[in-house]
């Protein structure tokens, strides 16, 4: 084999060994964010959105009217809700800023959404990467 055959397996094999390195240190940056990322979804404004999401899922809004006693029609918003085979109503009043409750409600259903996602992810990603890298150490 030639000298010049030789300098190049021994630059690839340094080049393989310098990759390795690398991505071992990169592995160790998403690792960290993966943590940072799970602590944010457990944080209390996080909870409550998906709270807000999980109880109303399967709630419509209703906005509808009650006869007062001198015959006046008052108007109101309710949510109607499924549960257990049953439709309940909950009361929310006559001065809900309907725009700002469903922002809130797709918000909330996103944030459930990934949770689920993100949180069976980062939990097999971080057992990966620990195994990783604890083998190249």
């Amino acid at each position: 084999m030639s000298k010049q055959t030789e300098e190049k397996k021994g630059k690839s094999k340094q080049i393989k060994l310098y990759d390795i390195e690398k991505a071992l240190s990169k592995l160790e940056e998403i690792k960290k964010t993966l943590n940072e990322l799970k602590i944010a979804l457990e944080s209390r404004e996080i909870r409550e959105a998906i709270d807000f999401y999980e109880k109303q899922k399967s709630c419509g809004l209703e906005y509808t009217w009650v006869k007062g006693g001198s015959g006046k029609q008052y108007y109101y918003y309710y949510l109607k809700c499924k549960e257990n085979g049953h439709t309940v109503s909950i009361y929310l009043g006559n001065n809900l800023d309907i725009e700002s409750y469903n922002k809130y409600k797709r918000i909330s259903k996103r944030l459930f959404e990934l949770k689920e996602v993100l949180e069976n992810f980062i939990e097999n990603s971080l057992e990966d990467m620990e195994t990783l890298l604890n083998e190249n150490k």
